[in-house]
């Protein structure tokens, strides 16, 4: 118990008023995020909708919103839990276990707020169709069903894929479009948590360093299937996190890997 006490005691001791200050700003940042996502989104879609004679009413606005509340919620736990001071023999597992974490717990979310949009949209216009008697009506639940499927095999594919997990044989199966898709979503979260770590804290204990090198020339030109050769004098290297286990895909820029 006092070895408990001691440790707890240590560690609290270990923080700074940087670190402090870093909770406190991202805790008020996320609160404010959430009140105006959660309480002033909604309302000012709606009055918008009003005013330019949309037909979705509030409570449409709120399920569509409501996800991306629980996003930003997301990130902030996330970023309030890499601001505070761990051991270095728990680091590695630490940081590793917070990105998987969080990355997974936002695509259920992205999956539940699709989920809820699909459900929002067609509720409102099957709403409307057996307002006048639209026969079409009938063909509203079948169409939601078939969209819910599809975004269920999507996220499930993403979801594996983020778990580390060989995916080729489920992307095979899915067609052109379907891969074309997930590919797209592959690596999105991966490669955000590694970007967004690697400013403040270096390269991020959950995933190796390649090095990157960026040649900047005066001139050059541009020829198919023949890169500019950088000169020796201007290149910078840098190390920037990626996954081992897959190359890694960057939604930011465009560099040369090496």
């Amino acid at each position: 118990m006092q070895s408990t006490y001691s440790a707890l005691q240590n560690w609290f001791n270990s923080f700074t008023t940087a670190d402090v200050a870093g909770v406190a700003v991202t805790v008020f940042l996320t609160l404010l995020a959430i009140l105006v996502l959660r309480l002033g989104l909604p309302r000012l879609l709606s009055r918008l909708s009003r005013n330019q004679g949309w037909e979705f009413d509030n409570q449409t606005w709120v399920r569509l919103v409501t996800p991306l509340w629980l996003i930003v919620l997301f990130f902030g736990v996330w970023a309030l839990l890499t601001q505070i001071p761990v051991p270095d023999d728990l680091a590695e597992r630490y940081h590793r276990g917070l990105n998987l974490g969080v990355s997974l717990l936002i695509i259920v979310v992205v999956l539940m707020g699709l989920l809820r949009g699909t459900r929002a949209i067609t509720d409102h216009y099957r709403n409307r169709l057996t307002a006048v008697g639209d026969p079409r009506s009938t063909y509203v639940g079948a169409i939601r069903k078939l969209v819910n499927i599809v975004i269920l095999v999507i996220g499930f594919i993403v979801l594996v894929g983020q778990l580390g997990y060989e995916i080729t044989p489920l992307l095979a199966s899915l067609g052109v479009a379907g891969l074309a898709v997930a590919l797209a979503l592959q690596d999105t979260l991966s490669n955000l948590f590694a970007a967004s770590t690697w400013p403040s804290t270096g390269p991020s204990p959950s995933v190796s360093t390649s090095s990157w090198t960026v040649a900047r020339r005066a001139s050059w030109k541009r020829s198919v299937g023949a890169p500019p050769a950088s000169d020796p004098g201007t290149t910078t290297a840098f190390s920037s996190p990626t996954r081992s286990s897959r190359r890694p895909l960057s939604l930011i820029c465009t560099l040369a890997i090496r």
